[in-house]
């Protein structure tokens, strides 16, 4: 997520070092890229915890620094790209993009905070301020910065904003995060998340044809388990969505695309698994007696 900057970094130093034939140097470099491989690698298996990452990204990055400020004035010259204070910059907007990671964890936490029993209108009202104070700083160094964040991050934004009921605002960091995947902080099937995610946004915001399109293009054209998996669900999820509005046909239409994929699962764990979630949706719903389950 973070450590990217720091490793465009790293490769350009290690180029400019090649060139001087800098072995002790170029050994310092390799040690610290494996640094940084390890932590992000660490981070993303959820073996570490935000203050470990942060602590580990900055040792590695003041390192940088300190080679940055070792080296002669011969190694940059008006030929080399990027010039110093380039390098310097690409390490605080690492700085930067882990405060926002940091504050978009904050931001989770408040969404855990408000499912606690003891959660009252106080607390709530409490929680809510305290969005408003992490949403504007949030945003106030992605778009004063020019930042890039994760496609996950924009999306806890927008949860974020829709909860203090700015449907505007919440709409905007949607899409922003449906346009703007990370290949290094987001996996290969955010972007369905997210979409889902504002498909589910729309229909609770009486824009049902607009959130029935979102669901359909989050369709994978793919045959293989983890297709029908998410496809599966993805269609479970329009079911529930179309039963809220009560919009039965296209509810039972839904439920059967969703048991078609599910049914093309190989694995039968899996599969009876994803058939089990489907039979309590429709349980849960409890269509009218015209409609029998397929």
């Amino acid at each position: 997520m973070i450590t990217s900057n720091s490793m465009e970094v790293l490769e350009y130093l290690e180029k400019l070092i090649e060139e001087k034939e800098d072995e002790g140097m170029i050994n310092t470099l390799i040690m610290m890229r494996s640094d940084l491989v390890d932590i992000e690698r660490t981070h993303q298996r959820n073996l570490s915890d935000y203050d470990e990452y942060r602590r580990g990204l900055n040792k590695v990055n003041l390192n940088i620094l300190k080679v940055i400020d070792d080296l002669p004035d011969q190694y940059f010259n008006k030929q080399v790209e990027p010039e110093p204070d380039q390098v310097t910059t690409t390490i605080v907007s690492s700085q930067l993009r882990l405060q926002v990671a940091n504050l978009v964890k904050d931001l989770l936490d408040i969404s855990i905070q408000e499912n606690t029993p003891n959660n009252n209108a106080y607390i709530g009202g409490f929680l809510n301020h305290k969005r408003h104070v992490i949403l504007s700083q949030i945003i106030r160094l992605v778009e004063e910065n020019k930042l890039s964040i994760a496609g996950t991050e924009y999306l806890a934004i927008a949860n974020a904003y829709n909860s203090i009921l700015d449907t505007t605002k919440a709409e905007q960091y949607f899409k922003r995060g449906i346009e703007n995947i990370d290949e290094y902080a987001d996996s290969a099937f955010s972007k369905i998340f997210i979409i889902r995610s504002y498909a589910d946004f729309l229909y609770r915001n009486n824009r049902h044809s607009d959130g029935a399109k979102q669901y359909e293009s989050a369709v994978l054209e793919g045959q293989g388990d983890m297709d029908s998996v998410i496809n599966g669900y993805t269609y479970q999820m329009k079911f529930v969505n179309e039963c809220d509005v009560m919009n039965f046909d296209e509810a039972l239409k839904s439920y059967k695309k969703a048991k078609e994929y599910i049914l093309n699962i190989q694995n039968k764990i899996v599969q009876r698994y994803n058939i089990d979630a489907l039979e309590h949706a429709w349980n849960n719903k409890q269509l009218p007696p015209v409609y029998s389950r397929p």
